[in-house]
């Protein structure tokens, strides 16, 4: 079975294959800058009992606990879109979609056939982390070399009592702007007026954190 496979329009992955068999995949490990490599490391070390036969399938299902909230962060940054099959129509659906669905979308009645992560640009930047409280973070961002001017921002968030998300509000903070540590400061500590739970301070910092690694 193949894994994963390089088409013009993006890296598909199999949702047939094991996390594990993703983790071991050396055409994933490196995409990103590892992004998707370091959230299957910390979603075995979350649940490892289970980590071997899960497929992707299933854990893109897999409504019942924070396991693979991991993996679905580091998706959600990515733009993941799933491909699927309901009745004889082949449709996509952008992961965000895809999780607000998933209950109404029994696998035996709509197979997956596979999650497009779409092309990197130039000058990416990508950071998973996890933070002190326990919330696991996915920062994408595009980077100006010269000018510091920032890009298709994704911030994606997760925690044992969070859902992952993404975290809209403070990427329209810091997109298209010239990226500095006061202006990441100002976008986290008000961008989370949309979210039912605000960020914990921890998560805040965390963030911050990610961020500014993304300037280095």
């Amino acid at each position: 079975m193949t894994i994963t496979f390089n088409r013009p329009d993006g890296l598909y992955l199999s949702t047939q294959a094991t996390l594990r068999q993703l983790l071991e995949d050396e055409a994933l490990r490196p995409f990103a800058d590892g992004l998707l490599h370091a959230a299957l490391v910390t979603t075995f070390n979350v649940q490892p009992s289970t980590f071997n036969a899960m497929t992707l399938t299933e854990a893109l299902h897999d409504a019942g606990g924070p396991e693979t909230y991991p993996l679905l962060t580091a998706l959600l940054a990515l733009d993941a879109e799933v491909h699927t099959q309901i009745g004889d129509e082949r449709r996509v659906l952008p992961l965000p979609a895809f999780l607000s669905y998933r209950l109404s979308l029994p696998p035996d009645k709509v197979p997956l056939e596979s999650v497009r992560l779409p092309p990197l640009n130039r000058g990416g930047r990508y950071t998973f982390a996890v933070s002190g409280d326990g919330a696991w973070l996915a920062v994408r961002l595009d980077l100006h070399e010269r000018l510091r001017v920032t890009g298709h921002v994704r911030l994606a968030l997760s925690s044992p009592a969070r859902s992952p998300l993404r975290l809209r509000a403070v990427e329209d903070r810091l997109e298209r702007q010239v990226m500095a540590g006061d202006l990441i400061e100002a976008a986290v500590a008000g961008g989370d007026e949309d979210l039912t739970a605000p960020l914990t301070t921890m998560e805040r910092a965390a963030l911050v954190d990610a961020l500014q690694r993304g300037l280095r």
